[in-house]
């Protein structure tokens, strides 16, 4: 029970956030987490039914059914059949570099400038409403068409090709220049974004999790980084197995090297230390109002 004056109670009371918001915010987590399931389900089902030629073969996961003629002539009725699309789930437990992964995002079909710059003023606003410290939710003053450029990355003109496939991408992303920062990937036809939507769980006491999302928040824990995570859903057209694994090469390129994420987990309890080890120069956009 909490004291209250006319119903006026402070969101951080009961929403299970810690000086700012959690990252599980009910509408993007439970979307997320379907988005994942579909994906992975039709990964799952990609896998257990590629054709397979070999006669001797007695894996179960193969298909032997000589699906590459249909005796019964069925015609594609889906729009998977038809287009090519397809899905799948780009995960890692390493952060990504933001400058290399400003790079391979310059390189998706995205038509807006989306590293806009924020006032000072806003930026402390948005930093006390989710909980993040100032210097990792400032923005630094380069435009998207500034900075990095294409040949940055070594296959720039192969991962333009696959990336031009996706028409949806979405999901959570942990850039290096902060512990705290929880981000969200947002990406539709020629608008992409990074939203910074919270703090992840894992830096908030567990004894101010929401009591029904425990469980869920739980699940997605791994080793010592608790929730931070690169999980992405990836949906395109003609996107073939040759391009999804060019798309993950570029996004793994961007992730930290053995050597960064040694630097990276020797510095996290050294304040503002993240931010200038590993500069972002993308924008990210606060989800939700900012009081």
């Amino acid at each position: 029970m909490l004291d209250c004056t006319f119903g006026q109670v402070d969101l951080t009371q009961v929403l299970g956030a810690s000086e700012g918001e959690g990252v599980a915010e009910l509408g993007i987590v439970d979307e997320h987490k379907a988005a994942v399931t579909a994906a992975r389900l039709n990964q799952g089902t990609a896998a257990a039914t590629d054709s397979c030629t070999e006669p001797a073969c007695t894996d179960p996961t193969h298909d032997h059914s000589h699906s590459s003629h249909n005796h019964a002539n069925t015609p594609a009725t889906t729009a998977a059949a038809r287009f090519g699309i397809k899905n799948f789930v780009y995960s890692s437990r390493r952060p990504f570099a933001p400058e290399r992964l400003n790079t391979v995002l310059k390189l998706m079909p995205t038509s807006e400038n989306n590293n806009r710059l924020l006032s000072e003023t806003l930026t402390s606003q948005i930093a006390e409403a989710k909980g993040v410290p100032l210097a990792e939710a400032s923005v630094p003053k380069a435009t998207s068409k500034e900075g990095n450029d294409d040949s940055d990355y070594p296959d720039a003109s192969a991962a333009r090709d696959a990336l031009s496939t996706v028409v949806r991408s979405k999901g959570f992303c942990w850039l290096a220049h902060s512990h705290a920062a929880a981000c969200y990937w947002s990406h539709s036809g020629s608008h992409a974004e990074l939203q910074l939507i919270g703090r992840w769980w894992a830096t908030v006491p567990e004894e101010q999790w929401p009591e029904f999302q425990a469980a869920a928040i739980k699940d997605d824990f791994d080793g010592v980084h608790g929730d931070r995570r690169q999980e992405v859903v990836f949906i395109g057209a003609d996107m073939t197995d040759t391009r999804r694994g060019t798309i993950e090469k570029a996004l793994n390129w961007a992730t930290l090297t053995d050597e960064e994420l040694e630097e990276y987990n020797d510095n996290v309890a050294v304040p503002g230390r993240l931010a200038t080890l590993f500069s972002n120069p993308i924008y990210l956009r606060p989800a939700g109002p900012v009081a």
